[in-house]
């Protein structure tokens, strides 16, 4: 029996990929969405929909999804997970560059959930997750439009989840540390991401054992243990 559909973007390579084979492992159908989707080996082909779409398209994100959803019934969960980061300093990127990948990292994410939304509201359930990054709280003096994109997930992620909790909805979003994939390898090889990383080395290397503080560092009782951020107090529906 196939389980629900699970909808996942960026899922060529990497992370999604990896995402994609743990839903097809607990038998759900799937779509995957990505701007170079070819066939995966290794996933069922009788409940596997592959789409090539950019995820800043609306209407082609939509029609990926409304004819995934003709053949395995409403989508289920949404993974947000497609994204780009340019590696260059700022002074470097034009702004062609860095609207795209606004485009990509924060109105993809928009547009993805906006195509599901309405019917999961409609049903009182569904789950829509965001692949974040630690960038979306820890500044860089590298990728300033994949940093900034990136907040706005969590933003954006937040936001979702006290307006859809009520409706039965969860949305979460996941801060996830850095990978080896071909992205991270690029920003970690910047000179200026380099040189920080030298500095910071340095700085350690120098510092004395008596002056580092053992105590454990403060965490906030808005701080949830799967990476979210939610208001003190009791929540307003499931999230």
């Amino acid at each position: 029996m196939t389980g629900p559909l699970v909808a996942i973007t960026g899922a060529s390579s990497g992370i999604g990929l990896a995402i994609a084979r743990a839903f097809a492992a607990e038998g759900n159908a799937l779509l995957l969405i990505a701007r170079h989707m070819k066939p995966i080996d290794g996933l069922p082909e009788e409940r596997t929909v592959y789409a090539e779409a950019d995820v800043a398209d609306y209407a082609a994100v939509e029609r990926a999804i409304r004819g995934a959803e003709a053949r395995f019934g409403k989508t289920a969960c949404l993974v947000n997970n497609a994204g780009l980061a340019d590696a260059r300093g700022f002074h470097d990127v034009d702004p062609a560059s860095f609207s795209h990948e606004i485009d990509v990292n924060l109105k993809g994410v928009f547009n993805c959930t906006k195509a599901v939304i309405g019917d999961m509201s409609a049903a009182r359930s569904g789950t829509i997750i965001n692949i974040s990054s630690v960038s979306d709280r820890k500044t860089s003096p590298v990728a300033l439009g994949y940093t900034a994109s990136k907040y706005g997930v969590r933003a954006f992620g937040e936001s979702l989840r006290e307006a859809e909790g009520v409706n039965g909805t969860a949305a979460r979003t996941v801060a996830k540390p850095a990978a080896r994939t071909t992205k991270n390898r690029t920003m970690a090889a910047s000179p200026i991401a380099s040189g920080r990383a030298a500095r910071q080395s340095n700085r350690r290397s120098r510092a004395s054992p008596s002056c580092r503080s053992s105590r454990p560092r403060h965490t906030s009782p808005a701080a949830g243990t799967d990476g979210t951020w939610s208001r003190p107090g009791p929540r307003a529906g499931p999230a």
